[in-house]
């Protein structure tokens, strides 16, 4: 049996700075003053040429507009503090079998959306936890030719932080948006995994390796509480259908090592492997044109060690058959998409000296 136990204390500080609507001054041009609920306000506060000063004569690295001339001010602090822990039973089946059950918890801290544009946004969000249940085999047969690893296991998060697009309403009546994070829901995990080594000669080995996971909501509402801005009400959305992003249901590889022994003159070892990962989303919202398609890379690499091991020549390539294939995604209100594709056909040489 083994267990262990972490106490994480973290604490933010967190500063906001922006939006206009700081009071009229001497320096703001009458056609920007608006009066709101009596009171003088400057649509453009927040211009350093309120400060009498032009951006060429701007100070490096210094902000010189006063934190009154800012509509949105908030300087706030928050810490949070969680025990986390994981216990561990083995069994020895035999000398080549090992059986585990494992019991984990974590977190991930709590924070504040540093774009955030109003009072109410710009309060903190609670962390993100979860526990894991996770069981497997560890083994070796046919003399330790054979290695076998099994693990099966169960995942439950609380409080997921998730992205949500809220109205805005600024000091002069004008209703935008922004993106702010927020605690949305639950989600549970669970699947299988194994991997499988095989050393059929001296010097050839082959590897295998392939994972299952169903990942669901098992709850996702996105609905912000405005009552710090009455004029921008949301509605709390039931979002739970939606498939969690970065979740592929499937993932497959395999690998085949080749070494070969040149006596004086050192070692060759030859590398071919493929890995195969199902079709995926990349958004919160699965929005059109950012999903993970289901792709198969290829790779190969060539490797010579002199007979010592000190120095070491690799001629390697990646994705050699040239998949296109996404791997991040950024779309803005159905605007536009910015996306992040993986590396194309890759190929170069690595030297190595090892001391």
């Amino acid at each position: 049996f083994t267990a262990g136990a972490r106490f994480t204390r973290d604490k933010k500080k967190f500063h906001r700075w922006g939006e206009p609507g700081g009071p009229c001054t001497a320096l703001t041009d009458p056609s920007d003053q608006v009066v709101v609920n009596g009171q003088c306000l400057d649509s453009r506060s927040n211009f350093v040429s309120r400060t009498g000063i032009s951006m060429a004569e701007l100070p490096t690295y210094t902000l010189p507009i006063g934190e009154s001339a800012f509509g949105v001010n908030v300087a706030d602090s928050k810490s949070w503090k969680k025990v986390t822990w994981r216990a561990v039973a083995n069994y020895q089946v035999n000398e080549d079998a090992l059986a585990y059950l494992s019991y984990s918890t974590g977190f991930i801290s709590g924070g504040y959306t540093e774009q955030c544009k109003s009072i109410a946004t710009c309060q903190p969000f609670s962390p993100e936890t979860n526990w894991t249940l996770e069981t497997g085999l560890k083994s070796r047969w046919m003399e330790g030719r054979v290695q076998a690893n099994l693990a099966a296991y169960l995942t439950r998060y609380k409080d997921l932080v998730r992205s949500q697009v809220v109205p805005f309403t600024n000091a002069f009546g004008v209703t935008t948006q922004e993106t702010v994070n927020v605690n949305a829901g639950t989600s549970e995990a669970y699947g299988l995994e194994a991997e499988i080594s095989f050393l059929a000669t001296d010097s050839l080995r082959f590897d295998v390796n392939g994972s299952y996971l169903h990942h669901k909501y098992k709850t996702f509402v996105l609905g912000l509480d405005t009552d710090a801005n009455p004029l921008t009400p949301t509605v709390a959305t039931d979002l739970s259908d939606l498939t969690v992003p970065f979740s592929p249901k499937w993932k497959l590889g395999a690998s085949g090592t080749y070494r070969w022994n040149l006596g004086a003159s050192g070692t060759m070892g030859l590398n071919a492997s493929v890995n195969y990962q199902s079709k995926g989303q990349i958004s919160v919202f699965n929005s059109i044109y950012s999903q993970m398609n289901a792709h198969a890379l290829v790779d190969a690499s060539l490797n010579w060690t002199e007979e010592e091991g000190r120095y070491s020549v690799t001629l390697w390539g990646k994705n050699l058959t040239n998949k296109k294939y996404r791997i991040g995604s950024n779309p803005v209100a159905g605007l536009w998409n910015m996306t992040n594709w993986g590396n194309p056909l890759t190929y170069g040489v690595e030297l190595g000296v090892h001391f």
